[in-house]
């Protein structure tokens, strides 16, 4: 009987590239397929919990300004109504209350307090407060 024996010879052929199987991060760090995907759904857990958490605080935090706002404005007028001199009144809305003959009267547009107009009923000098 007669046997030969040679040496093995490797031969590489390039075929198409195979898809990657996982993630090379930076710093020599490898992910399989699996860790991945879990990495990247993670992710999106905390990414939408954390929305979701300053969401809840960002309401929180407008209702204290509102509620700040409110108190705020309440009391400067407080302080505003300070007591009617002598043939003094305040404009509402447009128009203003007769001291001395309690006619209700409008005002001329673009009128801004203080200023003095007579009373058209009693011919009252009355004198317009903010």
């Amino acid at each position: 009987t007669l046997s030969d024996q040679s040496n093995l010879m490797s031969v590489e052929i390039e075929g198409p590239a195979l898809p990657p199987n996982g993630v090379t991060l930076p710093l020599g760090m490898e992910l399989s397929q699996s860790d991945s995907l879990n990495a990247l759904f993670g992710g999106w857990i905390v990414a939408i919990l954390l929305l979701g958490v300053l969401y809840l605080t960002r309401n929180k935090k407008e209702n204290n300004l509102v509620e700040k706002e409110e108190e705020v404005e309440e009391e400067p007028e407080e302080e505003k109504e300070a007591p009617l001199g002598y043939n003094e009144c305040r404009m509402d809305d447009g128009k203003v209350t007769c001291p001395s003959c309690d006619a209700r009267l409008g005002v001329p547009r673009g009128s801004e307090a203080p200023f003095r107009f007579t009373c058209p009923k009693c011919s009252t000098m009355i004198r317009v407060v903010e």
